[in-house]
């Protein structure tokens, strides 16, 4: 659904009102939590990007949380152990002194440490809770196409703090296969080795945007 055929066809998902306008996902933490919330709570879709969570959430502990907010969020994980772990290694009381670089993080890797898929959980879980605390608005996560490797560990943090829509987009290719146009899709796509026709995307039940998807999350 875009804010354009929201204004055109408007109606109702479930018992909500469909929103007229859906944040931008940015990153990196460009749309953060409380952009997201502020946008949640005036009843649209807020959106919080997705886009290296693991590394916003070590560098925010070793600023120093000061306003508390991440440690607040990580108190909520429904693993304590695991969110007491990253809050150990990486919380910085007062913030890192002048000068001191932030401590390195593991490398994204097809075969990724318990540190790296910790991170990734948590950082998504703390944006999303954030993004979602004190109302009942809608929130969902934006992730990027094109860095497919960080996406079920991301995803899966993002569910367990209920968020409400997954969008996703920036690398699908726009002329590099060729789809069925009907929903839903009636046979395989193939590759073309002729001069690519622009792609037409099937309509899936939520509508896409240029070359975004969206997808609704439910318990």
């Amino acid at each position: 659904m875009t804010a354009a055929s929201a204004v055109q066809q408007p109606g109702r998902a479930g018992d909500r009102a469909l929103p007229l306008v859906i944040q931008g996902g940015m990153g990196v933490a460009v749309s953060s939590w409380r952009l997201a919330s502020e946008i949640a709570r005036a009843g649209q879709l807020g959106v919080v990007a997705g886009t290296a969570l693991d590394l916003v959430l070590a560098r925010r502990l070793q600023d120093g949380d000061n306003d508390g907010a991440v440690r607040r969020a990580l108190a909520a994980f429904p693993v304590p152990e695991i969110a007491e772990r990253i809050v150990t290694r990486y919380f910085r009381p007062g913030g890192r002194p002048a000068g001191t670089p932030y401590a390195p993080l593991p490398r994204l890797a097809l075969r990724q440490t318990k540190l790296a898929l910790e991170l990734g959980i948590l950082g998504n879980f703390v944006e999303v809770w954030l993004a979602k605390e004190g109302h009942d608005g809608l929130v969902g996560i934006n992730f990027l196409e094109k860095v497919q490797m960080a996406t079920p560990t991301a995803a899966y943090g993002a569910m367990l703090a209920g968020v409400d829509y997954v969008l996703m987009g920036a690398g699908i290719p726009a002329t590099s296969r060729t789809c069925s146009t009907s929903w839903p899709p009636t046979g395989p796509c193939s590759s073309s080795s002729r001069s690519p026709a622009p792609r037409r995307a099937p309509t899936p039940p939520t509508s896409t945007r240029g070359r975004s998807s969206a997808w609704t999350c439910r318990p």
